[in-house]
């Protein structure tokens, strides 16, 4: 996943730019468009509850899924559990 993220390092991740305000508001209120998934980038002010956020966390599920099916993993969960450890 640090691929998808741009994160190379954990000091990274700390200065990570969030997501525009204006950007995550009009995603939210306005019709806006969608996080960009090349380019990812959090709600660094709301929860991982938020509209913005969720969709960036359900589009990391699916990458990851997808490469548990490619690469065959012996352990696979299951969406919710991953969720809730998210």
């Amino acid at each position: 996943m640090k691929d998808k993220l741009g994160i190379t390092q954990d000091d990274e991740f700390i200065t990570h730019n969030p997501a525009h305000a204006g950007d995550v508001h009009a995603y939210e209120y306005e019709d806006g468009p969608a996080p960009d998934t090349d380019n990812i980038v959090f709600d660094l002010v709301q929860n991982c509850l938020s509209p913005w956020n969720r969709l960036i966390l359900q589009f990391l599920l699916q990458e990851l899924q997808m490469h548990c099916d490619e690469e065959a993993w012996p352990v696979r969960k299951k969406d919710n559990y991953i969720k809730e450890i998210l």
